[in-house]
């Protein structure tokens, strides 16, 4: 999987990470931090009362999340970008730890985290286990259908918008650049407009508002471009100009 600074992490890599949080710095039997060293960044810095699904959150360390899932001590870091969501956190009164990387957050987050949970409820010995995650993991599936049939009346929706440019699309089509944000690509495939910044790229759709089109360049986060004039448009309150030709 590969995290939003560009490095790649494997689930090998991941459960030696936990192994040497568990272990304060001793990793294949070898101490590799000084003792005390990696058990500090465990330690809350700043308070906080807080909840997040079923966890309870007392105070925030050095990356880490410091508080509770039922009655055990849970110290957690949980993380998502468009299209990715991450679970990783440890008991250390355990000395138990999970890692769960996914490549889809529309119902990810609540699925890695429902993942995670049934590790720790197992190696717990809950007795309603397994009637317990049938019935979570319907109910999730009940509104992943939900979801999904809002997903769909969305699209339908947009699909029967008027088209609301006033200039035929290869009038649009060229390369727009912002010193901050880098170049933006306008093409046209089929008679459709297609929008490509970085790696992202997605096919516009018609928008309300005069001389604008929505895009899906981060999936599922529907964001507007406004073409300010026959040489600029606005993405994300930032002008791009039309590089010459």
């Amino acid at each position: 999987m590969q995290s939003a600074g560009g490095l790649m992490s494997s689930a090998n890599d991941m459960a030696r990470w936990l192994e040497l949080q568990i272990n304060d710095g001793v990793l294949d039997g070898r101490r590799v931090f000084p003792a005390g060293l990696v058990d500090a960044t465990h330690r809350p810095r700043v308070a906080q009362k807080a909840v997040f699904g079923p966890y309870s959150r007392d105070g925030y360390g050095l990356g880490w999340q410091t508080g509770r899932y039922g009655d055990d001590v849970l110290i957690h870091h949980f993380g998502n970008f468009a299209g990715s969501r991450t679970h990783v956190s440890f008991m250390p009164g355990r000395r138990l730890g999970v890692a769960i990387m996914a490549n889809e957050d529309f119902m990810a987050g609540e699925l890695v985290d429902l993942l995670a949970d049934y590790v720790y409820d197992r190696f717990a010995g809950r007795p309603d286990l397994e009637a317990h995650y049938d019935a979570e993991l319907a109910a999730l599936a009940a509104r992943r259908d939900k979801r999904l049939a809002g997903l769909s009346a969305s699209r339908a929706e947009r699909a029967a918008r008027p088209w609301p440019l006033s200039r035929p699309t290869s009038a649009y089509v060229g390369t727009y650049v912002d010193p901050a944000m880098g170049r933006m690509e306008i093409s046209e495939a089929n008679g459709l407009m297609k929008v490509r910044i970085g790696v992202m790229s997605a096919l516009a759709e018609a928008f309300t508002k005069p001389e604008t089109i929505r895009v899906e360049l981060s999936p599922l986060q529907g964001e507007a471009i406004t073409f300010a004039g026959p040489d600029s448009l606005v993405f994300e309150g930032r002008t791009f100009l039309r590089a010459p030709r």
